[in-house]
């Protein structure tokens, strides 16, 4: 049996920003900071996460650097050539889900369907 499921929560490291595809899908790339603490060190895991669609243009509107958020996905392999020629990949998650956890920066609008219970954290 085959199982490609991901679920991660963490701050975002910086802002979202859309872009849209040629084809004219909204797209977003969202990078986490995940921290595990194993005895007395703290160990930060960076994670790169695809957002599509109208969950990507969700998430640019309504997310900050800061906020925590959980995802939901699969993982997939990305692979380039950079400008020396070399093969470059790197492991990212493609998002089926985003869920907006705590709001650490008060003024930052919230969604008409979010209420407090839905923003305390983790």
């Amino acid at each position: 049996m085959n199982f490609n499921f991901v679920c991660v929560a963490g701050n975002l490291t910086q802002t979202p920003e859309l872009r849209t595809t040629n084809s004219g899908k909204s797209v977003c790339d969202i990078r986490l900071a995940v921290n595990t603490k194993r005895g007395p060190t703290e160990e930060t895991l960076y994670i790169d996460v695809i957002v599509w669609g109208v969950t990507a243009e969700t998430c640019c509107k309504y997310l900050a650097k800061g906020r925590n958020v959980a995802v939901k996905g699969r993982l997939k392999d990305d692979s380039w050539e950079n400008k020396e020629g070399q093969k470059v990949s790197k492991t990212v998650i493609v998002s089926d889900d985003v869920i907006f956890g705590h709001n650490p920066n008060k003024s930052e609008p919230q969604l008409e369907t979010e209420q407090e219970t839905t923003t305390t954290p983790f």
